[in-house]
Parts: structure tokens; sequence; C-alpha cells
């Protein structure tokens, strides 16, 4: 009898033992996350897209989110939509150009390496997403013959 309820007591003790080992390694766990990648968990509490989501909305606050947060009247919700607008205009425009002026720099069999290497962000690929971008226009020939 002795034996069956030793066996018991040591299942439950290990049971026992097993659950606070769980319970720390959590802890730790979370105090470790919390530290190191701050809004992770917030995310996972309570929904909400991941930090590599969708590209829409991702260079800045959605409007919608600054519409509620700052109570935005219509008037300064559209002045800042047409300012978020025009800065990514502006940054794309400036990407580009700054293609176009290394390409103008290289020679050709360096310029077809480098197209090879780094393709436009307007192309699907692992490190750009799956997101096409119809709004950018293709590469021209600037910088062709330059060297």
């Amino acid at each position: 009898m002795s034996g069956s309820r030793g066996l018991v007591l040591a299942v439950a003790a290990a049971a026992l033992f097993g659950a606070a080992c769980g319970v720390l390694g959590g802890i730790g766990v979370v105090h470790f996350v919390a530290r190191h990648h701050p809004g992770a968990l917030t995310r996972f509490l309570h929904g909400g897209p991941p930090p590599m989501g969708p590209r829409e909305g991702r260079f800045g606050p959605p409007i919608s989110r600054l519409e509620r947060g700052l109570h935005l009247s219509e008037t300064q919700r559209t002045r800042i939509e047409s300012e978020v607008e025009r800065t990514r205009v502006e940054s794309r425009a400036l990407r580009e150009s700054l293609r176009v002026r290394i390409e103008r720099e290289l020679t050709p069999e360096q310029r077809s390496r480098f197209r090879a290497l780094a393709p436009p962000p307007d192309e699907p690929g692992p490190e750009h997403g799956p997101w096409p971008r119809p709004d950018r226009a293709e590469p021209g020939p600037e910088g062709e013959g330059h060297r």
C-alpha cells in the first residue's frame, strides 16, 4: 500500500514541479518579450495587425487612428491626407532619382548586375512582399551610355 501511495505522491510532486517551472518560464518569457519587443504583447492580447503587415498605413499613423485619437475635423483630415500623399509622392521620386544617379555612375556590366541585385521596389519579391505597385513607371534608359 505504501508503494502505490509513494508513487501517487511522486507523480503529484512532479506535476506540481512541472507546473511551477511552466509558470516561472512563462513569466520570464513575458518579461523578455515586454522588454525587448514593446507593443508585441499588446498586439497579441488585444489583436491588431502584425508589425510588418500590409503596406497601407505602415509609413505613418493611419488617418483613421489620428482622427479618432485627435478628434480631427473634416478639414484637418483632408489637409493631413494631402500632406501624407504629397510626402509619399516625394519619397517615391527621391528613391527613383537615387537609383538613376547610382546607375549613371556604373558601367553597363555593373548596371545590369545592380538591377539584378537591387530590383525596383515596385517588383514583388521576398524582400518587398507581394504588393504590386501599379502606380510606378518602369525604369527608363536614364544613365545608359554614360560610361
